[in-house]
C-alpha cells in the first residue's frame, strides 16, 4: 500500500499516517522499518531533508547500511553548527549515490551548504560524467569555478575533460585555455596528456604526434605514459597509411 501511495504521488502526510498505523499494528516487525526507509528516500529525492532524516531514524535498528550512511551525512549537515565536509564523508556519499541514484541530487544539495561543500558537488559531477552526462557534469564544474568554491585548477581541468568527452573541439579548446591559465599547477602533466590524447582522437594526427612525442620526452615516467605511447604508435601508423594512399 505504501508503494502504491508513492507511485500515485500521494501527499506525504497521507503516507505518514499509513506508516504510523503500520508501526502500531506491527511493532516488532522489520517491515515498517523498510517502509520508513523507502519513505525517507522519497522525501530526500523531493528535497525534504529534515523529514527524510526523521524517517531514516524511524527505521531504527533495521536501517540498512546505505540508509545509515545517508542518515550520518544528513545528521552532520542538519546540525545547528555543521562542521566542514571532509574527505572522510565522500566515501559515504559515493556509496549512497551509487546504491540509490534517485537520492543523489537531494543529498548533494544538503551537503553542498556546508563549508567545503564543493566536495559533494565535485563528486556528483564525476558520477554524472561516469553515467555519460558530460555536459551536465561540465556545467557543475563551471558553476563551482564561477562561484570560487574549490580548487580552480582541478575543477577547470575536470571540466575540460568532460567537454572533451562530449565534443573533441570543445575539450581541445578548454585544455589549451587551461594550460595558459595555470602554468604553475601541479596538474599540468595530466592536462598536457589530455590535450595530446584529444588531438589524436579528433584526427589531428600531425599535431597529435608532435604533442604525444613531446609529452613522452618531458614525462618519461608519467603514469599517463603508457596510454600516450600507445596512442602515438597508432597515430604514426595512421599517418603512414594515409601517406601511402596519397602516394598511390
Amino acid at each position: 500500500l505504501h508503494l502504491l501511495l508513492l507511485a500515485e504521488n500521494k501527499p506525504a502526510a497521507q503516507r505518514r499516517r499509513l506508516l504510523a498505523d503500520f508501526q502500531r499494528k506491527l511493532p516488532a516487525s522489520p517491515l515498517p522499518a523498510r517502509a520508513h526507509e523507502r519513505e525517507a528516500d522519497a522525501l530526500l529525492a523531493a528535497a525534504h531533508a529534515k523529514e527524510a532524516l526523521d524517517s531514516y531514524r524511524a527505521a531504527a535498528a533495521w536501517l540498512s547500511p546505505t540508509g545509515t550512511n545517508i542518515a550520518v551525512l544528513l545528521e552532520g549537515s542538519l546540525a545547528t553548527a555543521p562542521g566542514p565536509l571532509s574527505e572522510d564523508d565522500l566515501p559515504l556519499l559515493l556509496s549512497a549515490a551509487r546504491s540509490r541514484p534517485q537520492i543523489s541530487a537531494g543529498l548533494v544539495a544538503v551537503l553542498a551548504r556546508r563549508k567545503e561543500g564543493w566536495r559533494a558537488e565535485d563528486l556528483h559531477a564525476h558520477l554524472l560524467l561516469e553515467a555519460g552526462k558530460a555536459e551536465a557534469a561540465a556545467d557543475i564544474w563551471q558553476e563551482l569555478i564561477k562561484s570560487r568554491r574549490g580548487p580552480a585548477d582541478s575543477l577547470a581541468l575536470s571540466r575540460a575533460e568532460a567537454l572533451g568527452t562530449a565534443k573533441f573541439a570543445d575539450g581541445i579548446a578548454a585544455c589549451r585555455e587551461w594550460l595558459k591559465a595555470y602554468p604553475q599547477s601541479g596538474l599540468r602533466e595530466r592536462a598536457e596528456a589530455q590535450l595530446a590524447l584529444l588531438l589524436a582522437d579528433s584526427g589531428h594526427l600531425a599535431e597529435a604526434a608532435a604533442a604525444l612525442a613531446a609529452f613522452l620526452e618531458r614525462y618519461p615516467q608519467s603514469r599517463f605514459a603508457p596510454a600516450v605511447d600507445e596512442t602515438l604508435k597508432r597515430s604514426q601508423a595512421a599517418s603512414a597509411k594515409i601517406a601511402g594512399l596519397e602516394a598511390e
